[in-house]
């Protein structure tokens, strides 16, 4: 398988203005445009599209929750109502060069489970959730894969281009429905103004390369970005070879005084050895994909401010079961030598016995959405209406073709399958103003496909901040996903698909507490899920293939607790700690169903800490990161000696950098102690990596 108070003005200001490490907007510059995110993929993410300033040779590192930011005015061109709850977000570390898919596992409840790293193949999961419950944003705008959620982290954007990921949960967030069942990702690149050249140059043990060019420039008013990255390396270990390369490009530009427009275009090609990803049988698989992604979102100003946004995302994937430059093909066979020929049961030679041929997939999503946004003395006023459609042809998945497509540049193969959906949504939100330091948010969200029909949705949330130190919420919000392609259609060597799946459902409660105060920034999140008609693969004892089915119940409770510590600089600790972060995630789950075994659902992280220290010497430049995360999964697997529970390991990385003007150079160590890790049973991920790099920021001074 494979803000909240609005007053009629011109401009904007913020109520105040902090230099503490956490500062959203620290680093902005003095236009900042605050964006509706639109109800793309049913989920209101509010991303931030704003100047980026930056004027210090270091750049702010954290994995911590936002502090509420707080809006005088609605005349600005876009205008956002903020949820008054602070949101959970990362921005990006300098001292050390990561793959952007791997950066969102700093936050609280976020499990990034890799079969291969480096951003070869990795499942996000959200407070316990499959990776099929995860929205995925850029800016706002969703990249979800309708094939599988293992491609969901095939993100067409490099690393040295993301400024900042934010998370969101549903009881965080204002959007009910689709979209954000167990909760979403928004990776975001905040357009800079100053023009700028940034050179990222990194290698390592098993022969590891990264390359990464990246340019901000303005031609007249309108603000660009351009980037690019690749990445390769011979692997830890056998068939773990892979490589990668991205280019990105996003731009600002404004039309008239009255409109503007937020472009962006993406593109991944990736190549990968992948050593028993989905089989431990057959363990020289191999996988080549291809990722093309578009935006446009125009955004106009007035009273009533008018948002539509077209995108479209493009992913191309092929599946080798025994990799065809070590299994070649010849005669209809594939064959790795006279004596071994790929086949499913040696020393039988009949034809079914033998493998026919890789999978082929190209699925399309194209995504329109016009959003309505109208605040005033009673709050903010939200009207959206959205119409996805969500294509993939197959050799596998979907409902056979009378006339097979050819597919190019491919011998002997065709999409002989193919599966069409279309969804229609339409969702209306309100925020109060505050009264009495209370905020009441509201959402309702119609949904239709022709398949399932018609469903609504809807959440409420109430929210109390008596003062700037502290804030408290309570929330309930109803989620549900659709069946991807693949659980309705993948039939294999071990799965059968299951066409008449239907919609599995949540309804999500959430009570949380955020308190800031001097140097200090605590967050509490208590939640609980209730799942029904929920979508899992399964199967009974005696059988030996598992089938995708809407079987149980499920129930999930958990607390999210997080807490960070930035030194003032009055304080003398602050010459040697410059952060210390901490989280911690609890979950438990209990399943109502009969005894079928689960292949995914139980597969969770019960137990997940992370402890991170930035430190710096004085003003020497030279600067350390240690990270530590422990992981206890609950679920097992079975190996050569029979059914084993996933272990529990502690993981320490550390990285030493030294700091000239807006320049470092870095070493970094993953996995000191050489721990034994597995996400998955049977996939071996690799040990101690050592890596070396150079970071290079040439920057023009900032514009009059």
């Amino acid at each position: 398988m494979t803000a909240k108070n609005h007053k009629a003005k011109q401009s904007f200001r913020f109520k105040r203005w902090s230099r503490k490490g956490y500062a959203v907007f620290q680093s902005l510059g003095k236009i900042v445009h605050i964006g509706v995110v639109l109800m793309t993929y049913n989920l209101l993410t509010k991303p931030v599209v704003a100047q980026e300033r930056i004027e210090s040779p270091e750049y702010d590192t954290e994995a911590d929750t936002l502090p509420e930011v707080e809006i005088l005015t609605s005349e600005p061109s876009v205008v956002m109502s903020l949820s008054g709850v602070p949101q959970q977000s990362i921005r990006l570390t300098e001292s050390a060069i990561q793959d952007a898919s791997e950066l969102a596992q700093d936050l609280a409840g976020t499990d990034i489970r890799q079969r291969g790293i480096h951003g070869v193949q990795g499942d996000v999961s959200i407070r316990g959730g499959s990776p099929e419950q995860v929205g995925i944003l850029l800016n706002g705008i969703p990249l979800n894969d309708v094939q599988t959620g293992h491609h969901n982290l095939n993100l067409p954007i490099p690393a040295i281009s993301l400024t900042q990921i934010q998370r969101y949960t549903p009881g965080t967030s204002q959007q009910a429905g689709s979209g954000i069942y167990s909760g979403a990702l928004n990776y975001q690149n905040l357009l800079s103004e100053t023009n700028r050249l940034k050179i990222w140059l990194g290698g390592g043990q098993h022969n590891y390369l990264d390359l990464s060019l990246a340019t901000d420039f303005q031609t007249g008013k309108a603000r660009h970005h351009l980037a690019t990255s690749w990445k390769s390396s011979e692997g830890h270990s056998d068939n773990t070879d892979f490589e990668s390369a991205k280019v990105y490009y996003h731009s600002l530009i404004p039309i008239s005084d009255k409109l503007e427009a937020d472009l962006q275009s993406g593109y991944l090609n990736k190549s990968f050895g992948a050593e028993s990803f989905y089989t431990s049988k057959y363990p020289k698989q191999f996988e080549a994909i291809s990722t093309w992604f578009g935006s446009l979102k125009l955004q106009s100003k007035g009273a009533i401010k008018i948002s539509p946004t077209f995108s479209y995302r493009r992913h191309k994937d092929r599946f080798e079961l025994f990799r065809e430059d070590l299994y070649q093909y010849s005669n209809g066979y594939y064959i790795m030598s006279e004596n071994d020929t790929a086949k499913y049961v040696p020393g039988i030679y009949e034809a079914w016995n033998y493998y026919g041929g890789h999978n082929y997939h190209l699925s399309e999503v194209y995504n329109y959405q016009t959003d309505f946004r109208n605040s005033n003395a009673l709050g903010d006023f939200h009207l959206g209406i959205q119409h996805k459609h969500e294509s993939i042809l197959s050799n596998v998945l979907g409902k056979e073709l009378n006339n097979p497509i050819p597919i190019a540049d491919q011998t002997n193969a065709t999409y002989s399958y193919k599966a069409v959906r279309d969804q229609v949504n339409l969702l209306a939100s309100y925020q109060s103003v505050g009264v009495h330091n209370f905020h009441l948010g509201l959402s309702g969200m119609l949904h239709y496909t022709e398949t399932y029909g018609l469903h609504k949705y809807g959440s409420m949330r109430l929210h109390y901040k008596p003062n700037e130190h502290f804030s408290t919420w309570i929330a309930y919000n109803q989620s549900m996903r659709l069946p991807s392609f693949t659980d309705l259609y993948y039939s294999g060597a071990s799965n059968y698909g299951n066409p008449n799946l239907i919609p599995e459902e949540a309804g999500n409660t959430e009570l949380g507490f955020f308190f800031r105060k001097q140097s200090f920034t605590g967050r509490t999140q208590f939640f609980h899920q209730r799942g029904k008609n929920m979508i899992d693969w399964v199967k009974s004892p005696e059988d030996s293939k598992y089938t995708s089915m809407n079987h149980t119940n499920l129930d999930t409770y958990g607390v999210e607790f997080s807490i960070s510590w930035h030194p003032s600089e009055q304080q003398v600790i602050k010459q040697f700690i410059h952060s210390v972060e901490f989280n911690y995630t609890g979950i438990h789950k209990d399943k109502f169903a009969d005894d079928l075994i689960s292949a995914y659902a139980l597969d969770y992280l019960k137990h997940q800490a992370f402890l991170k220290t930035t430190h710096q010497v004085g003003t020497t430049g030279i600067g350390a990161d240690l990270t530590l995360r422990y992981q206890d999964r609950n679920g097992s697997f079975t190996n050569s000696t029979g059914e084993v529970d996933y272990p529990d390991f502690l993981l320490m990385d550390i990285s030493l950098s030294y700091q000239w003007k807006s320049h470092s150079v870095f070493i970094q160590c993953v996995n000191l102690f050489d721990t034994k890790v597995e996400d998955f049973g049977n996939i071996k991920l690799p040990g101690r990596w050592l890596k070396l790099g150079l970071k290079l920021d040439f920057q023009q001074n900032k514009r009059k």
